[in-house]
């Protein structure tokens, strides 16, 4: 029996077909967080947010009345592929139906910030900070497994899961580490070591459930990088 419909409001993140007129898409909804829907017609753009009619059914959910609300945020170019790493994101790490209207407005203002060629690589980290954040799993970037301050003298290794190991070996300088933890792009390596730490982290809260678009952004950091110094 159909329950009375909802209407919300949302982003497509994923969708692929069923049958030959209808998807089975997951959408980011400001009301029910990430949600399965089945949907008939053309897929909807991603980056554009749109209104519907959510109508749930013993065989699951169904939109209705689907229109967008706002403009397309962007068309083309690195920041489409930016935000194809988000969509993914949201794909694999968000459980269903738990709304945070903090995370929802977070991806609205990412997806913005590239659109407007902010700094990718900042506007990424601080959204995987947000979404680990959400789901209990953040980096601690200023505490060590041991609960005690980060050093800027000492040496650590990071330990996915745990946080930040004292190590004479360790990789990262506890300089670094703080600077990562304000996403500080004035000091050298800082965000490095945040991208590193936290691709670490998601891998596990994945189980090692690889996210295939990662590899996009950094490619195209670097391509642009190479096309700056010619």
């Amino acid at each position: 029996m159909a329950r009375p419909a909802l209407t919300i409001h949302g982003f497509l993140v994923h969708a692929r077909p069923q049958g030959e007129r209808h998807w089975i898409c997951t959408f980011f909804t400001l009301e029910k967080g990430k949600l399965q829907c089945r949907f008939q017609g053309k897929v909807p753009e991603s980056a554009r947010q749109f209104e519907s009619k959510l109508i749930q059914s013993d065989s699951g959910y169904r939109a209705s009345d689907f229109r967008y609300v706002d403009k397309l945020l962007l068309e083309s170019g690195p920041s489409s592929y930016f935000t194809l790493y988000l969509n993914e994101l949201i794909y694999r790490l968000l459980p269903f139906e738990i709304p945070d209207p903090s995370v929802y407005g977070c991806y609205i203002s990412s997806v913005m910030q590239l659109a407007a060629g902010q700094h990718a690589q900042s506007i990424i980290r601080y959204f995987e900070m947000k979404l680990l954040q959400m789901l209990g799993m953040a980096v601690d970037f200023n505490r060590d497994i041991n609960n005690k301050t980060v050093s800027a003298n000492q040496q650590y290794r990071f330990v996915a899961g745990q946080g930040f190991l004292p190590d004479l070996q360790g990789r990262f300088g506890g300089e670094r580490i703080l600077a990562a933890g304000r996403l500080d792009v004035d000091v050298p390596g800082a965000l490095s070591v945040a991208r590193d730490c936290l691709a670490q982290q998601i891998e596990f809260v994945t189980n090692g459930i690889p996210i295939v678009s990662r590899r996009w952004p950094l490619v195209i950091e670097k391509s642009s990088l190479r096309s700056g110094n010619q």
